[in-house]
């Protein structure tokens, strides 16, 4: 019996060492695997990395919570097909950037940040002859080079842009208040992201002419009404490109021989409220779809007392033209916003000095 109990204790005593033993090693494994990830953290954050990330097309990044992490650079567009002799090339980040051995005549230039984005241009003075490729470097504020390629295809013989001096970017058209003019322009590659072709509303338009969906549903009420006033209607011009408001002040450069005139009626490119795709131009047959005496036809009377109803109002009235450098058209509305467009009407101010007490 005492034997039994002798050989019972003593099995019991050695597997209560045993399991000691392998808790113990447990232990001692588990803390050497804490101590070897806070190493690596740590050798982590002190580590310059050098990552290659897949571009984006977008400005609208995502944050990233490490701080290690390499800054995420996006272009509007990264392949250009243009016919200037200088460009700009939209860019955004999540945290400050700055070019690394850029090419010559290319210049980064910040425009500010918002939301927890920075948004830049890089301006290209030396637009290539031939189709070339570029590796574009970066270095962000936490001392990571970033990567991306751009591709500038020429087209065709290079022409000069006109711009006014000292005026700033814009990072966008998007906001629908945005201030567009002499010293505030747009860059080359922005388009508005929403645009619908006006005729697919029922909308008579002169040639194939497209709006921002919001502006474009908004006029599409607004035609209904001028219908059931029983008035005519026309709209000539909606959304520009870049490219398009280049040509156009050309021909009017062209037809009057001087810049002088051709700034008093028509915008040099970027500076227009027709790239933002939110601005109508608005004739009627009373006077033979012309701009020509517009102010006197049952439509501009129309227009000046119900547009702001649809959110549209007169960039340019008859106050404007010593601020704005245009000279008066009636014919020429911008989509604000229904209650923006109703604050507007109340304050007795130019669109543009309207625009710019609001900031």
């Amino acid at each position: 019996m005492k034997t039994r109990k002798f050989l019972i204790s003593n099995t019991l005593n050695i597997f209560k060492s045993r399991a000691s033993r392998i808790l113990a090693f447990c232990i001692i494994f588990l803390v050497l695997v804490f101590v070897g990830l806070v190493i690596i953290l740590a050798l982590a954050e002190d580590k310059v990395k050098s990552v290659q990330l897949t571009p984006a097309t977008s400005a609208d990044l995502r944050l990233v919570s490490k701080r290690w992490w390499p800054a995420e650079v996006g272009f509007r567009d990264t392949s250009l097909e243009l016919s200037f002799t200088e460009t700009q090339l939209s860019v955004s980040s999540n945290i400050e950037i700055d070019l690394v051995n850029p090419p010559t005549g290319w210049k980064l230039q910040k425009i500010g940040n918002e939301g927890g984005r920075y948004y830049y241009v890089i301006l290209v003075t030396n637009v290539p002859t031939r189709v070339t490729e570029y590796v574009i470097k970066f270095l962000d504020s936490r001392g990571n080079l970033i990567y991306r390629e751009v591709i500038i295809n020429p087209q065709g013989a290079l022409v000069a842009l006109p711009s006014w001096a000292d005026s700033k970017y814009l990072s966008s058209g998007d906001d629908l208040l945005v201030q567009v003019n002499r010293e505030f322009k747009l860059p080359q590659d922005y388009v508005p992201q929403d645009l619908l072709i006006l005729s697919d509303l029922g909308i008579r338009t002169w040639f194939p002419t497209q709006l921002r969906q919001e502006a474009a549903l908004e006029l599409q009420k607004m035609t209904q009404a001028i219908q059931a006033a029983g008035l005519d209607y026309l709209i000539t011009s909606g959304y520009r490109s870049f490219a398009d408001q280049l040509r156009i002040y050309n021909e009017k450069v062209s037809a009057f021989g001087s810049t002088d005139v051709a700034d008093r009626i028509s915008s040099r490119p970027g500076y227009s409220e027709h790239q933002l795709g939110t601005t109508i131009d608005i004739v009627t047959s009373e006077n033979g779809y012309s701009t020509g005496a517009f102010e006197l036809t049952r439509l501009s009377n129309w227009l000046k007392e119900h547009a702001h109803e649809y959110g549209f109002v007169m960039s340019y009235n008859s106050q404007s033209g010593e601020a704005s450098g245009f000279i008066y058209e009636p014919w020429h509305y911008r989509y604000i916003g229904g209650a923006s467009a109703a604050e507007f009407i109340k304050s007795g101010l130019t669109l543009d000095a309207w625009l710019k007490a609001r900031k």
